[in-house]
């Protein structure tokens, strides 16, 4: 979630600063009313309802995940995507991850 007109640290901006933001808003929104969560939850279901011709994104034990849409593809396991491969290699060496492939 972003707040328009909002400066946001980037992982990129040196160690902590980034860290120290997430902290931030996970307490900001730590300390919403059950209402407020709520409320946000309902608007992440609606957004999600909308991507559904694109994704069809669930939860499972493993974490997010992605379901095949149907058709010949309906007999798929579901997609996951490791975080990791969201991240730079700048960041992935900064936690001690590798970011080869291993291949």
């Amino acid at each position: 979630m972003t707040i328009e007109g909002e400066t946001r640290p980037s992982p990129e901006d040196g160690e902590g600063k980034f860290d120290e933001f997430l902290v931030s808003r996970i307490k900001v929104i730590a300390g919403y009313p059950e209402s407020d969560f709520n409320s946000l939850l309902g608007l992440y279901f609606t957004g999600r309802g909308k991507l559904q011709h694109l994704f069809h994104i669930e939860f499972s034990e493993n974490g997010i995940v992605s379901l095949p849409k149907g058709g010949e593809a309906s007999n798929l396991p579901p997609a996951r995507f490791p975080v990791s491969s969201c991240l730079t290699g700048v960041v992935l060496n900064l936690v001690g991850v590798s970011n080869e492939s291993g291949i």
